[in-house]
Formats: structure tokens, C-alpha cells, sequence
């Protein structure tokens, strides 16, 4: 039987999905207007929702990835 990963374990990897992707893509998101990096959220979740069982994971890390950047953008400052 295969352990269930937790959160922690889903973000690091999507987190190394990002770094795997930089070099390609850079750090465009973080001036990107706020309605194209929406706009390409939502596309994740059309490939994700018309993936095959084999991929759905990795699509769901591209959602997460999408997600936190959104999440960034939007959210403000850092706590302390």
C-alpha cells in the first residue's frame, strides 16, 4: 500500500516543479497583469479536468503552482 502524501509533501513537490520550469519560463507571473495569470488558472484546470489518469497529478501541481502565484500576487504583505 502506497503512503498518502500530505500537504507539505504536495507543495515541495510542486515547488519543484516551478524550479524545474524557471529556467524556461522565468519569473514572468510576477508582472504578468493579474487577469492573464486568472485567465491561465483557468486553463489549467480545462487540461486538468480532460487529463488522463496518468498525468492528473502533474496537472494538479501546474493548479497549485497557478494558484500560489495568484495567492501572491494578491496577497499583501507576509505575516510575522
Amino acid at each position: 500500500m502506497n503512503e498518502k502524501l500530505n500537504f507539505l509533501d504536495v507543495l515541495e513537490q510542486a515547488e519543484e516543479k516551478y524550479k524545474s520550469k524557471l529556467p524556461k519560463y522565468g519569473e514572468s507571473w510576477k508582472t504578468m497583469p493579474i487577469d492573464k495569470l486568472r485567465e491561465r488558472l483557468n486553463q489549467e484546470y480545462s487540461e486538468w479536468s480532460n487529463c488522463s489518469d496518468d498525468t492528473e497529478f502533474s496537472e494538479l501541481l501546474d493548479i497549485i503552482n497557478l494558484a500560489c502565484m495568484v495567492a501572491r500576487r494578491l496577497g499583501g504583505e507576509k505575516k510575522k
